[in-house]
């Protein structure tokens, strides 16, 4: 009777020691007849104002059908099949960064690269691996007021080039710049001009296998970036990709705005990969000039030319570092083939 009395004196507000007192018992004593007693709310919760969980097998259910989709959409990623209905040797332009919203844009050479790409449909196909504007964000969305170019007119810019190469164009890699156009809902203007156009659009980087009416596929690994930097090399990124086990045709990048090229032979198959940075077409950039970066635009839009017919496999890709060039090149090619 009086431990029950002296707790209830506690939850009522009295003081351990007072109550102690009262009842004569030691406070240590009290403090022990207090533990795991719970002392009543103030408040009375009617309904909770909490979302009502979902059923547990309904979560899980959920988070598979999820895994599924997002499985599905990596596997059919990884290697994205593409089918040109022609015969014989093609060629493939790929343009490096347009920015075509920036002052310091080439936009003359750009016009005449998309002009010369027209010109040769359908044995010329095009490639672009990122950075269509500048979408400046964040703590650079100062530099908006170094260009006359509004937002709305960048992205009409970007329209017509799309548009230009509509039956060219197979593949856009949507580089920093162009994610960063994806800052409201995730939403991206590049992604809608896909749908309408009809050409291939990943993240950063895809694999894509081309294929013609009689040739052997042509695999194309392009990047926005790949890892790995050298300041004596710049094709090292996709070059080091080739050593590493991505035993591709092709492996192209951009980013860095410099250019290099080189020929990765793996010597277990004695296959050989084509391994380049292509430069941008921002030929005047002052953060370059600020950074004090050499030059290294060698190329913007070179062409590989693959030669289905070429009986020795180490060069059934030509490199050229001039798409001018290379058209000329291809149409000899395809008159000795008999195409």
């Amino acid at each position: 009777m009086k431990r029950t009395e002296a707790i209830q004196c506690v939850l009522g507000g009295e003081s351990i020691r007072s109550s102690a007192r009262r009842f004569g018992v030691p406070e240590s004593t009290l403090r022990g007849w207090l533990k795991g007693v719970e002392k009543k709310k103030a408040f009375e919760i009617c309904s909770s104002g909490r979302r009502e969980e979902e059923p547990i097998q309904t979560l899980l259910e959920r988070r598979l059908t999820e895994w599924k989709k997002v499985s599905k959409e990596e596997d059919r990623s990884f290697l994205i099949p593409v089918h040109l209905p022609l015969k014989g040797p093609y060629g493939i332009m790929f343009f490096g960064d347009l920015h075509l919203d920036d002052p310091g844009c080439n936009l003359p050479l750009l016009q005449k690269h998309v002009a010369l790409c027209k010109a040769h449909y359908p044995d010329v196909i095009a490639d672009q691996v990122g950075d269509i504007n500048n979408c400046w964000i964040g703590k650079l969305s100062s530099l908006w007021s170094e260009q006359e170019m509004t937002g709305s007119d960048a992205w009409r810019l970007a329209q017509w080039f799309f548009n230009e190469l509509k039956e060219q164009l197979f593949l856009v890699v949507k580089g920093n710049h162009d994610l960063w156009a994806a800052n409201v809902n995730n939403t991206n203007p590049i992604d809608w001009i896909r749908d309408v156009n009809g050409f291939e659009s990943q993240v950063w980087g895809a694999r894509v296998e081309l294929t013609t009416k009689d040739s052997d596929p042509l695999i194309i690994n392009a990047r926005h970036d790949f890892h790995g930097t050298s300041s004596q090399d710049p094709a090292y990124g996709p070059a080091k990709a080739a050593m590493n086990g991505w035993r591709d045709d092709i492996l192209v990048c951009g980013h860095t705005h410099n250019s290099g090229y080189r020929m990765v032979l793996d010597p277990a198959t004695k296959k050989v990969s084509h391994a380049f940075r292509v430069a941008s077409y921002k030929h005047i950039d002052a953060f370059a000039q600020e950074r004090g970066y050499l030059p290294g635009n060698i190329f913007e839009c070179p062409m590989v030319i693959h030669d289905p017919d070429e009986e020795d496999d180490r060069y059934r890709c030509i490199f050229i570092p001039n798409p001018i060039q290379g058209v000329e090149i291809l149409k000899t090619i395809r008159e000795k083939r008999g195409y």
